[in-house]
């Protein structure tokens, strides 16, 4: 269980990154 809980909290972070970065990317191009 413990392990799941940090393979959730692994993907998550990534997608919280890939989602920062992909919003930064566009206000990027909209400038």
């Amino acid at each position: 269980m413990l392990a799941h809980s940090l393979l959730f909290g692994e993907l998550w972070l990534l997608l919280d990154i890939h989602h920062s970065f992909g919003c930064a990317s566009f206000s990027y191009v909209e400038l």
